[in-house]
């Protein structure tokens, strides 16, 4: 375990400057930095693990509580496994093969994509894509309302769902977003909240 703090009498981990790096086969509880990004190695395991200003680095076969951070991203690899919410404001998600999720997936300005994962809440999202490839979502797609003070020239975002998604909720829109659906992807009712 790369740390330079000492952990709590709970095996919590806490750093306000610097990276947090859990090696490879280790178990700890909540890890948290301010400003610095944490890194989970194969095999490792973690209550959640959170950053304000850094990304979130997460390698094959983790087991973790919960993800979050403000200003960065999250990438997770092969066969990792969150039982709560894996969350971001500023910063793209991304997780790969074999991957669950119990909670939910969300940001307001950043991308989403799943590839071979299942989530067990919703997928959500303000200001960016989202695309499922080989995915199983049981709750529902949201694209938040984007409220802008001014008029701004931009690309809508784009939902894209491939041939073997399944997704169990609603597709909720509360903004205009171009579908990229395949045919024979199961999806629920498409609702639009937008004029």
């Amino acid at each position: 375990m790369t740390l330079s703090t000492q952990a709590d009498s709970t095996n919590n981990w806490s750093k306000s400057l610097g990276n947090i790096r859990i090696d490879q086969g280790e178990q700890t509880g909540n890890v948290s930095s301010v400003n610095g990004s944490v890194y989970l190695a194969d095999d490792s395991q973690v209550g959640s693990a959170s950053t304000v200003n850094g990304s979130i680095r997460v390698e094959n076969d983790v087991q973790a509580d919960a993800l979050s951070t403000v200003n960065g991203s999250i990438k997770i690899g092969q066969r990792v496994s969150v039982d709560g919410d894996v969350e971001t404001v500023n910063g793209n998600i991304g997780i790969k093969n074999d991957g669950r999720v119990g909670g939910s997936v969300k940001t307001v300005n950043g991308t989403i994509g799943l590839i071979d994962t299942e989530v067990g809440g919703n997928l959500e999202t303000t200001n960016g894509d989202l695309e499922l490839t080989g995915s199983t979502l049981t709750g529902d797609i949201i694209f938040n309302d984007n409220v802008v003070l001014f008029s701004v020239s931009r690309d809508l975002p784009t939902l894209t769902i491939d041939a073997n998604s399944k997704v169990g909720g609603q597709i909720i829109l509360h903004q205009k977003v171009q579908l990229k659906i395949h045919e024979s992807a199961s999806v629920g009712e498409i609702i639009h909240h937008y004029r």
